[in-house]
């Protein structure tokens, strides 16, 4: 499809498919609770609202006898007060001292048994989010984006506890509205779907998807839960500041004072947009990179883990990685930064600005005495076409006094039947000093279903196209 398709593609909506309203056979009716203290997360579900909800079961299995009925059955219930959703688990198990129930930090739960479900809060099929726990009670989440892509860095505030008796084990999950960017609709359906592990049985079960893209679960495979009704993210505004001091001395007995003091702020401009703002972030909190020891010519491509940029990251993804975030601050202390990331019907918007150097007054005594003055600016527009493709636009840059790296691009991916998917981008470069040689293409076509994944791509980058300034590239200089 040439530029000029693509971007009819993009301008107009009546290209776009209708969304279909046949919900299917796997929809589930949730109940509301009256007062929110009627649930108190201990991972037993002995609660009278339990009892007084619907519950449902019939997990199939995936693998490995696909399609078959588990070999131990799953109940599932689903509450809801104005702030809050509530999910149980029962984990039936004829031998429950059997089940693998091993101990681990964060995320770290595919050594032991899991229950897992999946919800799309826009019920648009393709965004949506993931929460998991053990028998034990590790927590691991994850974003989901482009019906099958995951941002794992994502991390929501909820609860949830866990418990073994003779039936199995049980789970109570809690997780405030605040964590999504839910629609402004007084009546609501989400898209739904579970997955557990029986680890010693090597069984994977599921309530309604079967037709997996590989083994990662699609946001546009799910079934529904509904009767959603008059619900809130609560959370319109935030305000984090921090302050530091401390004073330090040497063997030379000469003392080093420091002080520092910041703000992070995030306020919902919509139900669907956010904005977050930070002057002089503090990191301190944020867990350590890993030590690696890296004997190739190529840089280490690190985790973002800082909240400021972890916050909406995947709305900036591209085919060719065009941002990487983690370059801002890198070189310099960052002085303020802004972001305003979301979803308004089918366009996915993001719009990052941020400005590093010397913070002055703010961070006296402390950081580096040369600081590198960049500003730093994103700009991504991505809109939904046809059922599950879409096409997007993006523009980087930094800015420093003597130079500039500025980027552009243009990427679409659609998405075909039986699980075939074509995907690519033309980006350009344009750097001081720098020829006319300065482009990049990419192209792949991949098919993944349960069975197997396959892919082949092409990609070509010219000598003179350099993005490390803002994103990441494995090449050499002027080598293409």
């Amino acid at each position: 499809m040439s530029v000029v398709g693509l971007f009819i593609v993009f301008l107009f909506p009546s290209f776009a498919w209708p969304h279909v309203q046949n919900l299917g056979k796997h929809v589930f009716e949730t109940y509301k609770l009256n007062e929110p203290a009627q649930i108190v997360v201990d991972g037993r579900l002995d609660e009278p609202a339990w009892t007084a909800a619907q519950g449902a079961n019939g997990l199939r299995q995936l693998t490995p006898n696909r399609g078959a009925p588990a070999t131990d059955d799953t109940e599932f219930y689903i509450l809801y007060d104005r702030y809050n959703l509530y999910v149980g688990f029962r984990c039936y198990d004829s031998e429950p001292q059997k089940i693998i129930n091993r101990i681990g930090r964060r995320e770290e739960i595919y050594s032991s048994d899991w229950i897992s479900f999946f919800i799309d809060p826009h019920h648009d099929h393709r965004t949506g989010y993931k929460f998991a726990t053990t028998p034990g009670g590790i927590q691991l989440d994850a974003y989901r984006y482009d019906d099958s892509s995951s941002d794992s860095n994502w991390r929501g505030i909820w609860w949830v506890e866990c418990n073994i008796d003779d039936d199995g084990w049980t789970a109570e999950f809690k997780i405030p509205f605040s964590n999504f960017r839910l629609p402004d609709l007084e009546k609501q359906i989400w898209g739904f779907d579970i997955e557990r592990l029986n680890k010693r049985k090597r069984e994977v079960s599921v309530w309604k998807q079967m037709s997996q893209a590989g083994r990662t679960t699609r946001m546009s495979d799910l079934g529904h839960v509904v009767s959603f009704s008059n619900i809130e993210s609560g959370k319109l505004f935030e305000i984090t500041p921090y302050t530091l001091a401390g004073i330090g001395e040497t063997d030379e007995q000469t003392r080093d004072a420091q002080s520092a003091m910041g703000l992070d702020v995030q306020y919902n401009l919509s139900s669907s947009f956010k904005i977050n703002a930070t002057v002089n972030p503090d990191f301190a909190q944020v867990e350590a990179d890993l030590t690696e020891i890296n004997l190739t010519r190529f840089p280490t491509r690190v985790i973002e883990k800082r909240p400021f940029f972890v916050e909406g990251n995947s709305f900036f993804d591209t085919p060719l990685d065009l941002f990487f975030s983690r370059r801002i601050g890198s070189r310099g202390n960052i002085i303020w930064g802004g972001k305003m990331t979301g979803k308004v019907g089918k366009y996915s918007v993001g719009l990052l600005s941020s400005q590093t150097g010397n913070a002055g007054p703010l961070d006296w005594g402390s950081g580096p005495e040369i600081s590198e003055s960049a500003l730093y600016s994103a700009f991504r527009v991505k809109r939904d076409v046809f059922r599950q493709s879409n096409i997007g636009i993006v523009y980087v840059a930094k800015e420093l006094n003597d130079s500039y790296s500025r980027i552009s691009g243009i990427d679409a991916a659609f998405t075909l039947p039986k699980n075939y998917k074509i995907q690519g981008q033309h980006a350009m470069s344009f750097n001081s000093e720098q020829g006319s040689n300065n482009t990049a293409v990419r192209f792949e076509l991949s098919q993944r279903n349960f069975l197997w994944n396959a892919a082949v791509g092409f990609q070509r980058t010219a000598p003179l196209f350099e993005i490390n300034q803002t994103g990441f590239l494995n090449k050499e200089p002027f080598r293409g």
